[in-house]
């Protein structure tokens, strides 16, 4: 398995509550890929460089997982479908990051 770093922008008018539970739903398709949530580091309400769809601040979670290859796939076209995920970024991070 290899390390990611998963940074998600959520809708800002979504409540904390519905924030809590899309981590929860998030955190169970992970487990079910095999995969590990290692942390979850809740930043908060930030602004934007700059309005994305329409939004000029989001809710940012940063994650940091272990996954399989094979499942970011599956786990990005979740995000995608997710109308309350604004923007995504899975970043391999580099200890893994072999050549």
């Amino acid at each position: 398995m290899r390390s990611y770093e998963n940074i998600l922008i959520f809708n800002p008018t979504i409540e904390e509550d519905a924030v809590e539970e899309e981590l929860k739903e998030i955190e169970n398709t992970i487990k079910q890929t095999s995969g590990e949530v290692l942390s979850i580091d809740k930043w908060g309400k930030k602004k934007l460089a700059y309005p994305i769809k329409k939004k000029d601040t989001g809710y940012y979670v940063l994650l940091n997982l272990k996954l399989e290859h094979k499942t970011l796939g599956d786990i990005e076209l979740k995000y995608k479908l997710n109308q309350n995920i604004l923007r995504y970024s899975i970043i391999r991070k580099e200890e893994d990051a072999g050549v």
